[in-house]
């Protein structure tokens, strides 16, 4: 790859073996992944979580962006890469912002679940093989966000940090609300 940037996650001792698996997932593909390892989660990720405001994912990538002075590649720590992230580059050139998948965006966007069925002694039974239409968002539009935020990244400029910290507030004066709905805000009612 050629534009460097700084990969960042974060994880809970019980998530901790995912993060692992993340990590050995991009040391594969050429990507060296930072872990923080959080003591609590915030309840913006989670409702299990606590309302400590370091611990939201835009304070830490804020906190990161300012350290290292490079772009911020965010990944949740249940992901894996799985293959080498080459579209980065393209994306980097770009100078895009902030780069995250947006619901509205894609016209074809349904998501799955897996299926649950019944055998023939009326069990029910789940498996990896069969899934079923879970939801899908049927508007679009290019300049409206609505996103889903396991990957996001971040370039290293001023209206990146700006709607970073927008976000941030957002999610503090917002603790129950999902940190995702958080960013739509951030971005939706931004005048950038």
């Amino acid at each position: 790859m050629k534009h460097k940037f700084f990969t960042l996650t974060a994880a809970t001792k019980e998530y901790m073996p995912r993060a692992l698996e993340l990590k050995e997932s991009g040391l594969k593909h050429g990507v060296e992944i930072q872990i923080v390892e959080l003591e609590e989660i915030h309840r913006s990720i989670s409702p299990k979580g606590l309302l400590l405001s370091q611990n939201t994912k835009a304070h830490l990538i804020l906190e990161k962006l300012r350290e290292v002075e490079a772009p911020v590649l965010w990944l949740d720590s249940d992901v894996t890469i799985e293959n080498t992230p080459v579209l980065l580059d393209k994306i980097l050139e770009d100078r895009v912002d902030l780069a995250i998948y947006n619901w509205l965006y894609d016209a074809r966007n349904a998501a799955l679940k897996k299926s649950t069925y019944k055998d023939f002694a009326g069990r029910v039974l789940s498996s990896d093989r069969f899934f079923e239409h879970s939801h899908e968002i049927t508007m679009t539009s290019q300049n409206q966000l609505i996103c889903s935020g396991a990957v996001q990244l971040w370039n290293n400029n001023r209206k990146s940090i700006k709607l970073l910290e927008a976000w941030n507030a957002l999610v503090r004066d917002n603790p129950k609300c999902q940190d995702d709905h958080m960013l739509d805000a951030a971005f939706n009612y931004s005048s950038d």
